[in-house]
């Protein structure tokens, strides 16, 4: 009986650290898409304001 308790116990351990690890993966991948969503809505900005003081000229 100990031992089907203490596999159980174990493969638990197991699951709760897979499902850290995916959830940590996720949001690193979450982290990294907003940063360059973000470094590209710079560069449209940037492209915005030189057409436009461009054209103003």
């Amino acid at each position: 009986m100990n031992n089907v308790l203490q596999t159980t116990g174990v493969a638990a351990m197991i699951l709760v650290l897979l499902f850290s690890a995916e959830r940590l993966f996720k949001l690193r991948d979450l982290r990294n898409m907003a940063e360059a969503e973000d470094d590209e809505a710079v560069r449209k900005a940037e492209e915005a304001v030189q057409a436009f003081t461009s054209g103003k000229s």
